[in-house]
């Protein structure tokens, strides 16, 4: 299960930053700095805390695995915050007030939590979560971004989200990859467009529009919009693209940008991108030398940070693995 192997990740790999931690005012400073500002009260009989805090920034959103080993609730310490909170439980169970909502987080139910209302947490002693940190002026700039209404107005996402979404956890586990990319002005410029991807796959649930196929049109303003969005992702193939980017290309909504891909190529724009972006990883990988090419290159340069999540796609659209394909360049 992604999520669980995103908590083992950051379980080995991030900033141990609380491990255990009994003492509360330690553990409120630790997770006020690295969460958002609170207060945090100890439920029924449990009177001590084993408080486990893992964290790992990327640029202005953070990727954290907290666990208070103990039943808590936490409260805001002030009204107004900076950030939004996805909350995705690995184990364990949760109530979450935010505003007049309220919502169970389970392991099969992830609760986003914004920065304008006040909230309360109550949870279990097994309540162990990876949490997405995202900052509330980026949010709301990809946003209006996203849905042409201009910057800094108040974004609502829906408190439950469900079983995390795998593209939103394969955008995670890609953000969390590039972090041993030597390469920093690459990183950076990776890292934001990630980080964007990860906003709209929260605002975008489903990545598409559900709209009915229709039969492909012979030519006119919506072939030329398609065309002018296919060549800007393809000039951009190995970064990662947003649709809201992609929108703004053209000049149209992401609605009007989807329709078009519906109707024109009985696709969407992610999945175009996707299929082209093997073709493109298939194409080197068989043109090249096996002695001074690596695999990881390769998905790098055709836009994959995560190298298995390449490796799958690439074995069920070509029925081998990305390392046959390269070692048999070699034979011809």
């Amino acid at each position: 299960m992604t999520l669980s192997r995103i908590a083992a990740t950051l379980s080995s790999t991030a900033r141990r930053i609380l491990d255990p931690a009994h003492d509360k005012d330690q553990v409120v400073e630790a997770c006020t700095r690295t969460l958002r500002p609170h207060t945090l009260r100890l439920n029924g009989r449990t009177s001590r805390l084993a408080a486990r805090l893992d964290h790992q920034q990327i640029g202005s959103l953070s990727i954290n695995r907290l666990h208070y080993g103990a039943a808590v609730t936490v409260s805001p310490a002030e009204p107004d915050e900076n950030s939004f909170l996805v909350s995705m439980p690995v184990r364990g169970r949760a109530l979450f007030r935010y505003g007049s909502e309220t919502a169970v987080a389970t392991p099969d139910n992830a609760v986003v939590v914004g920065p304008y209302d006040l909230f309360q947490f109550d949870l279990d002693a097994d309540y162990d979560q990876v949490v997405l940190r995202l900052d509330r002026h980026r949010v709301e700039t990809v946003a209006g971004q996203a849905m042409t209404t201009g910057p800094g107005r108040r974004v609502e996402l829906p408190l439950s989200l469900g079983l995390p979404p795998a593209l939103l956890c394969s955008l995670i586990e890609s953000s969390m990859s590039i972090s041993t990319v030597k390469d920093s002005s690459w990183q950076h410029r990776v890292s934001l467009h990630l980080e964007e991807l990860i906003i709209e796959s929260l605002l975008i649930p489903s990545g598409d529009v559900a709209t009915p196929f229709q039969p492909r049109s012979p030519g006119g303003i919506a072939s030329l919009r398609v065309r002018r969005a296919t060549e800007y992702m393809l000039e951009r193939i190995g970064e990662p693209v947003s649709l809201s980017s992609v929108a703004r290309c053209c000049g149209i909504s992401i609605r009007s940008l989807e329709a078009s891909f519906r109707r024109e190529l009985d696709t969407t724009p992610g999945q175009w991108l996707k299929m082209k972006r093997l073709e493109t990883a298939h194409r080197i990988l068989r043109e090249s030398d096996p002695d001074g090419t690596s695999v990881t290159e390769v998905a790098l340069q055709c836009g994959f940070f995560h190298l298995g999540e390449f490796s799958t796609q690439f074995k069920s659209r070509y029925g081998t693995t990305p390392s046959v394909v390269l070692k048999a360049a070699r034979i011809r």
